[in-house]
């Protein structure tokens, strides 16, 4: 569980600074979130005007499909380590790394795998879509590198380090934005947010290291904390499948059914949908869970 209450001179828990931590990480959310979305509304005036709608479809179907595959691996590896009564052993923890990379590297190969007959079902209804053959491989990078994010990440959740992780996350984001930019207006293709996604996840491992305290991953496999983990695990993978099939279904469908373009608008509009309700989901997911 979290970190061990304190209690007072009666003996009873002093929840104040508890509540207090739970109070600030909600101010930290909510104004990263705020200002990230402000970074990324701009950027996507800017790269409407500088590419064309079939970018922003082939790139939400990319999407839909590398969060697809990581829903479907999901074994709560997040959940596992802010509840478990062993969520701050170091063998807990570096056995939660090690399936959290062996689950990053499979992800990364079944991409791989799928990437030419998504490209050819897609390509069947707009020639447009044969560019997934390579921008998938490209955008399957990320889930590789992400394997390797430090297990402090999943430490800081479990101790409600909001502000670091939030720190971390508005960077890689201003980052993201800046290369995103800078490589659509040289290369005018789906290829500079491929790339830029890519970079941006190599920016977000590196920083789990330099950013938060605590020891280094290593590679560990406890029998023990697998069978803790894998059992919880089950029980995730259905809510992960029911949110998925609510959140990116439409996407991957409408591809098969109308051109590019035209799920690129759609796409655009989709995004700007969901922002209430994705801040409401990273208050409950990082503020009032663990707590």
């Amino acid at each position: 569980m979290t970190e061990p209450v304190a209690r007072n001179d009666a003996g009873a828990p002093a929840t104040a600074s508890l509540g207090s931590r739970a109070r600030s990480g909600s101010m930290w959310i909510i104004g990263g979130f705020g200002l990230g979305q402000v970074l990324r509304m701009v950027a996507n005036v800017a790269l409407a005007a500088i590419l064309f709608e079939e970018v922003f479809a082939l790139m939400a179907i990319v999407t839909a499909v590398m969060t697809g595959l990581a829903m479907f691996s999901d074994i709560g590896l997040r959940t596992n380590v802010v509840q478990h009564p062993r969520g701050d052993d170091p063998d807990f923890l570096n056995t939660a790394w090690t399936l959290q990379v062996i689950r990053g590297a499979c992800l990364f190969l079944i991409a791989l795998v799928l990437a030419a007959p998504l490209a050819a079902f897609y390509a069947a209804n707009d020639p447009h879509a044969h560019e997934l053959r390579y921008l998938i491989p490209i955008v399957a990078l990320t889930s590789l590198i992400s394997g390797f994010q430090s297990h402090k990440i999943l430490s800081a959740a479990r101790h409600l380090k909001i502000r670091e992780v939030t720190t971390i996350e508005f960077i890689v984001v201003a980052f993201q934005v800046a290369a995103m930019l800078s490589l659509a207006w040289y290369l005018r293709s789906a290829y500079a947010l491929a790339i830029a996604s890519v970079l941006s996840a190599a920016l977000h491992a590196a920083l789990s290291y330099w950013m938060l305290d605590g020891a280094k991953s290593r590679f560990r496999w406890d029998p023990s904390a697998v069978r803790a983990i894998v059992s919880f695990g089950k029980w995730v993978f259905l809510s992960t499948l029911l949110t998925f099939l609510a959140i990116q279904l439409d996407r991957l469908a409408l591809a098969g059914m109308f051109s590019l373009a035209e799920v690129g608008v759609y796409s655009i509009a989709a995004s700007l949908a969901v922002i209430v309700p994705t801040l409401a989901g990273s208050l409950q997911g990082s503020v009032l869970f663990p707590w």
